[in-house]
């Protein structure tokens, strides 16, 4: 994840390294969160890092991860 996560930042892309196929949690690596932004995002280019979480249902209500 590590090195997904570098070799996306060269590039300049805003990237999601999961450590599951399923896409069904929410990774506790690395930790703090990859570039995390604690700002609102009010448009795209804004956007510092993201969650692609396919599968929601271990996850009962929104909340501050």
């Amino acid at each position: 994840m590590t090195d997904s996560y570098l070799q996306n930042s060269n590039k300049g892309y805003v990237s999601f390294a999961a450590d599951q196929r399923e896409l069904n949690d929410i990774p506790v690596f690395p930790a703090p969160i990859h570039q995390q932004n604690s700002a609102n995002i009010t448009a795209l280019s804004g956007a510092r890092n993201f969650l692609y979480l396919i599968d929601p249902s271990n996850y009962f209500k929104k909340s501050v991860y």
